[in-house]
């Protein structure tokens, strides 16, 4: 979103088949972000290409409710299930 602009996205994406239920930005990499949705699915985002995740993870549980980036680890990402 445009934070002066508020009223439209300014860009889209279709890659979750589900409601996305959380989203966390890189402390590392301010072009990084995760997503996690009911889908079951985690993708990480880089922002200066966004039409497509750059990794995307299937898990085979319950919807999936948050996700975090690790704040001393920068490769490790935590999630939770319902």
């Amino acid at each position: 979103f445009n934070l002066n602009d508020a009223r439209s996205p300014l860009q889209t994406t279709l890659s979750h088949q589900r409601n996305v239920r959380s989203f966390s930005f890189s402390l590392f990499d301010p072009n990084v972000i995760a997503s996690c949705a009911a889908d079951n699915c985690i993708h990480l985002w880089d922002v200066r290409k966004a039409q497509n995740p750059s990794s995307s993870l299937k898990v085979f549980t319950s919807g999936l409710s948050s996700v975090k980036f690790n704040k001393i680890n920068q490769h490790l990402l935590a999630s939770r299930f319902l």
